[in-house]
Order: structure tokens, then sequence, then C-alpha cells
């Protein structure tokens, strides 16, 4: 008996712990791994058949579905009925809708959040110079700031965009 609960056990924690996790193929052999946490930025077909957008984390995954949306329970209450009420807090996509994909890890997260620091820190201090300068005014330094931003912002998004890059029209299939 004891032998069959162990079996029951390590089977369940089997099913979880790796059979979250979704494979992408292409027909000339690529494949893309999404498990669970990962970012996953998608292009499918709404509900009327429009094309809709969807940037959230990977869930869990069902038999001819997946469902994205925030990982992290909100702690307020209002917030929490917000997201739910706004459909933000999960929302299932079945594989048959997907138009185009893309796989975000928490790498490139973490890589992008540190560039943005990063640039920020270093054009204080490129900037800190003209700051001090009396001959600049107050609204000369923060147009440069905000140019400097806005055009920081351009290239790091440039450099990691998180459009949907895989179409599913070119050879793409979803194995569950």
């Amino acid at each position: 008996m004891k032998l069959v609960v162990c079996c029951l056990f390590f089977l369940f924690i089997g099913i979880f712990a790796f059979g979250q996790e979704l494979v992408f193929k292409n027909s000339n052999g690529k494949s893309i791994h999404l498990k669970k946490g990962d970012q996953f930025s998608v292009f499918y077909k709404g509900y009327l058949g429009q094309k809709q957008y969807s940037n959230h984390d990977f869930l869990y995954k069902t038999d001819s579905s997946i469902v994205v949306g925030v990982a992290a329970k909100p702690i307020n209450q209002k917030v929490a009925d917000y997201l739910l009420m706004k459909g933000q807090l999960q929302k299932e996509i079945l594989y048959k809708d997907i138009i185009a994909f893309r796989r975000i890890s928490a790498g490139r997260k973490l890589l992008k959040s540190t560039l943005n620091i990063a640039a920020i820190i270093g054009f204080t201090f490129l900037l800190s110079e003209n700051y001090g300068n009396e001959k600049t005014s107050f609204g000369q330094s923060f147009l440069y700031s905000l140019a400097g931003g806005i055009s920081i912002s351009l290239l790091i998004n440039l450099a990691l965009p998180e459009n949907p890059k895989y179409k599913m029209e070119d050879g793409w299939q979803v194995q569950p």
C-alpha cells in the first residue's frame, strides 16, 4: 500500500513539475520550449476573429489551450477585482488561434532591466556637468534629459524587442 501511495505521489509531482512545458516545433527542426513563468508574447485570433495581442507569463497548458496571465496574486483586493474584471489575471488561448508568438525568458527580462538602469545612470553622469552649468536653463536641461531618456528607451527596445517573432504560417506547430 505504501509503495502504491509513493508511486502515485511521485507521478503527481512529475506531471506538475515537468508537464508544464510547452514545445513549439518548426518544420526545419528548430524547437522553442516554453516553461512555466516565461513571458509569452502572442498574437492570436480573438472572440470575433479579430487579431489580439497578449504579453503575459505562461501559467499552464491544457490539452487544447494555454493559460497566460499574472503569476503573482495582487495583495490589494480592489486591484485583484479590477484585473479580474478587465480579464488581465488569466487568459486562455486555444492552440489553433495562435498566429505568432515569442518566448521571453527571465534572463532576457533581467538583461533589459539592467540595461535600462545602466543607461539611466550613464546618461545622468554624462549630463551632470550640463546641469550645474549656469548657461543652461532648467527647460533646456529638462529637454536634454527627456530626449536622452526617450532615445535610450527606443534603442533598448530595438535591441531587445518583445513583439511576436515566430509565425505559425511559417511551419510552427504546437506540441502539447
